[in-house]
């Protein structure tokens, strides 16, 4: 699907929980992956987790490729059981740290193209969305490399301009 500003996008609708790994143990460090994204709808299942995240450092720590259940950190779009959507921010590493939670205003429409970042550098966290940053953690045990990846269970949704920047010099963190 396209439009004026975004002509062929990548189509997010994967089997429940199954995960598209864009790239496997990359060596990237301290990076920036920033992509357009646009929501198309909570798809019909009796599962009742619903969700899209975003996957990024993930790596299986013994160099083989990530293909289920990874290490890694993972922005998160699904509702709660009364129905709002919020993006969570958290790690899972055998286990889910929640580093922040973010419900956008009543009037974002995520049917409607945005800009967002990830943000891990060093153990800082943060996402941005439309270039304000609305989440940020401070992980202690930071994941440190890895690549990127696409969870989806009964969404479905759109990437486009999809960049991933190493060591960025512009990134600021407390």
């Amino acid at each position: 699907e396209g439009d004026a500003d975004h002509g062929q996008v990548m189509e997010l609708l994967l089997d429940c929980g199954n995960v598209y790994y864009e790239v496997d143990n990359k060596d990237w460090k301290n990076y920036v992956i920033k992509y357009d994204w646009k929501f198309d709808g909570w798809q019909n299942s009796p599962l009742g987790y619903d969700n899209l995240g975003v996957v990024v450092a993930a790596n299986t720590k013994d160099g083989a490729r990530p293909v289920t259940s990874p290490a890694c950190y993972q922005v998160v779009y699904r509702r709660n059981e009364g129905g709002t959507p919020y993006f969570e921010l958290y790690k899972y590493d055998g286990g889910d740290t929640t580093f922040g939670k973010y419900t956008p205003p009543e009037d974002f429409d995520v049917t409607q193209w945005h800009s967002y970042e990830i943000h891990t550098f060093n153990g800082n966290l943060g996402l941005v969305i439309d270039g304000e940053m609305v989440v940020t953690g401070k992980d202690n045990n930071p994941l440190t490399y890895g690549g990127i990846g696409f969870n989806s269970v009964n969404t479905k949704s759109y990437v486009d301009n999809i960049q991933i920047i190493n060591n960025p010099q512009n990134a600021e963190y407390d």
